[in-house]
């Protein structure tokens, strides 16, 4: 996602795109529909076609990332701003940060 927003230049994805979780459920289920399936074999068959949909995608997203690496498109992405600690893990770090800046300065 960060590599097509940098393709792209832009701040967000485009609201129908297809790296969208939504946007490629939604046009699997619009194929369903239009070629005449029903909601009693969608019950059926839903979880099993969810689980093979979530790894060819997954694949698909894996190589394009593979690709955009090849030509240069961003080959390092910092993921720190993804990162997300709860607030028992965020006091720890606080608090290892403080322990090492006390030593740091008692040792100096």
């Amino acid at each position: 996602r960060t590599r097509m927003q940098v393709l792209e230049a832009q701040d967000d994805l485009e609201p129908l795109d297809l790296l969208r979780a939504h946007v490629v459920a939604r046009l699997a289920l619009d194929a369903w529909t239009r070629v005449g399936l029903d909601a009693n074999v969608w019950q059926l068959l839903h979880h099993d076609l969810h689980e093979e949909f979530a790894q060819l995608v997954s694949e698909a997203y894996h190589e394009t990332n593979r690709w955009l690496i090849a030509q240069k498109v961003l080959p390092e992405v910092d993921l720190r701003p993804f990162i997300r600690r709860t607030a028992q893990t965020a006091a720890a770090a606080s608090a290892a940060s403080a322990s090492t800046a006390h030593s740091a300065f008692s040792s100096g």
